[in-house]
């Protein structure tokens, strides 16, 4: 009994949620379109634009010159860790001069 008196009262304020929700929606739909009939009636036009951003880039006359710098600065970037890692390779495959009880610092 107890269960579906709980149900009850969570389906009622689920219900109230969602009405109150609704409410607000129809709140904000009413007072944008209320500023939309003041703009017109005062002849103010409302200009949108639909730009395509993909469309800009691909159009854009300095892209393949950034692109080529920016490639060789990375290759730079990889070709300079390459070698930092080589050397340092090198540096822990060097045998060490430690005690024979030490451990091992890797």
């Amino acid at each position: 009994m107890d269960d579906t008196r709980e149900n009850d009262v969570r389906s009622r304020r689920d219900v109230l949620s969602l009405g109150g929700a609704l409410v607000a929606g129809a709140a904000a739909g009413a007072t944008l379109l209320g500023a939309r009939t003041a703009q017109a009636a005062n002849e103010t036009t409302l200009k949108i634009a639909v730009v395509d951003i993909g469309l800009v880039f691909k159009k854009y006359k300095r892209k393949e010159h950034l692109e080529k710098e920016i490639n060789a600065k990375k290759d730079k970037v990889e070709a300079d860790q390459k070698e930092l890692q080589v050397r340092i390779e090198g540096i822990r495959n060097q045998p060490r001069d430690r005690e024979p009880d030490a451990p091992d610092p890797r």
